[in-house]
This record gives structure tokens, C-alpha cells and sequence, in this order.
């Protein structure tokens, strides 16, 4: 027996959303005298997140700094990606923060720049997410094929999808070296939506102007 041996329990309970029996397991190690550490922590944090339980994830992270256990930039990822998927975005962007600020700062890797680029771009705050993707390229990450089509499909379904935006994504796609037939199709796809959108944005204008003259 031994702390990764433990550790490899509760990733495999909290990854299958048993999260009872991972917090059994963890009790039971300290039973042991084996003492939970950074990945004990992650592991059930990010099972928090994937069953939208971001308030016992919260409380996990809190109590992993309360006993001393410095949380590494892993921990961090999974309490962002868990808090972006329960719609807590500001908060990420908080936690974010306090990575850099807090002593011992952590620097933030690509997945921590996609996932909360990804979060702004899906909430139609385009301006934030670029920003977000400034900092990314400025730190050395460069977007990679699947982060960029993930955010295209995101923009060209939501409500009022930007021109602007969507023809920057086609040319941060085509500097990723993404394939000529893939681009053609993305971008006969962009095409096909944004005209679709204009076209009711139209009648929309035409039909309130009737009926305010």
C-alpha cells in the first residue's frame, strides 16, 4: 500500500462519479496515516467539476490549502475547468488571477489559456476572449487545430454570431496550418451562417419598421 496506490482509487471512483466512495477512500488513508496530497486533492476536485458539484469542489480546493498542501498548477486547471463547466466564469477568471498573484506563482499552460479563451468565445464575450488568446500567444502557446474548430462551431450556433470574430478564427486557422479542405469547409459553413442570420436580421428590421412607422 502507498499514497499512489490510493491516489489511483480515488482518481478511478471520482472519474466514474462515485464521489461518496472517493471521499471514503480518502478518509480511509488518513485511517492509515497516509496523508492525502496535491493529486488526492485534483483527482476529486475534477470529480467535482464533471458532476457540477462546484461547491464541494470549492470546499475540496480550500481545504487542500488549509492543511498545507500547496495546490500545482494541475489543481488549478481542474477547479477552472470545473468551475467553466458549472457557468462560474468570473470566478475562473478569478482563481486565474490569484495563480499569477499568489507567492510561488504559477504559470498558466495552454490548457488553462484554452479552457477559459473557450469559456468567453461560448458566452459571446469575444472581446475578453481574445484578450484571453493575446496572452496565451504572448506566453509562448500557440492555438491548436481542435481549440480553434471548437470555438468556430461555438460562435457561428450562438444567437448573433460576429463577422469579425468569425474571420479572425478562419485566419488563426489557417496559421495553425490547418488543411486546405478542412478550411473550405469551415469556412463555406461560416458563410452559409452568417448569411442565414443577416438575411433574418433583415426581415426582423423590415417587419419592426412596419409596425413602428
Amino acid at each position: 500500500d502507498s499514497v499512489s496506490t490510493h491516489n489511483a482509487v480515488v482518481d478511478g471512483f471520482a472519474k466514474i462519479g462515485r464521489l461518496a466512495e472517493a471521499e471514503d477512500c480518502i478518509k480511509f488513508m488518513r485511517q492509515r496515516l497516509f496523508q492525502p496530497n496535491v493529486v488526492t486533492h485534483t483527482a476529486l476536485i475534477d470529480g467535482d467539476g464533471r458532476s457540477r458539484d462546484i461547491e464541494n469542489g470549492l470546499r475540496l480546493f480550500r481545504e487542500m490549502c488549509n492543511e498545507g498542501v500547496a495546490p500545482d498548477l494541475i489543481a488549478f486547471n481542474a477547479l477552472i475547468s470545473s468551475l467553466v463547466r458549472c457557468g462560474c466564469v468570473v470566478l475562473a477568471m478569478q482563481l486565474f488571477e490569484e495563480m499569477s498573484a499568489r507567492k510561488g506563482a504559477i504559470t498558466p499552460d495552454f490548457k488553462t489559456y484554452s479552457i477559459l479563451a473557450q469559456a468567453h468565445f461560448y458566452d459571446g464575450y469575444f472581446e475578453k476572449g481574445w484578450e484571453i488568446f493575446g496572452m496565451m500567444t504572448d506566453g509562448g502557446h500557440k492555438p491548436n487545430q481542435r481549440m480553434l474548430e471548437s470555438i468556430l462551431k461555438r460562435v457561428l450556433k450562438s444567437s448573433k454570431p460576429d463577422r469579425d470574430t468569425v474571420s479572425r478564427l478562419l485566419e488563426e486557422m489557417t496559421s495553425a496550418g490547418v488543411t486546405d479542405s478542412t478550411m473550405r469547409f469551415w469556412r463555406m459553413q461560416a458563410s452559409k451562417t452568417l448569411s442565414r442570420w443577416e438575411i433574418s436580421g433583415n426581415k426582423n428590421a423590415e417587419e419592426k419598421q412596419r409596425n413602428n412607422p
